[in-house]
């Protein structure tokens, strides 16, 4: 796969696109998620369209996530008490 992303990360982290899925974005996306799920009791659709990652351009680092389309964000009201 070649995307644009991917001769920056090459270059700055020495990892492929997939390497830095798995190492990188899904294990941090899953805490994120986690933690908004359990401790907040909000559920964003976070598929690709709707989902908006902050990256350090210098270090390939996530920073953080934008989760858009709020209108698809479920809440467990009974978490939110």
């Amino acid at each position: 796969m070649d995307y644009g992303a991917t001769i920056s990360l090459n270059a700055i982290k020495n990892i492929s696109w997939d390497q830095w899925l798995i190492q990188e974005y899904a294990p941090k996306l899953g805490k994120t998620l986690a933690l908004l799920n359990y401790r907040h009791g909000l559920f964003p659709e976070s598929h690709s369209q709707n989902t908006l990652v902050i990256v350090n351009r210098e270090t390939g680092e996530i920073m953080g996530f934008v989760f858009r389309d709020i209108n698809d964000l479920a809440v467990d009201y009974i978490v939110r008490i």
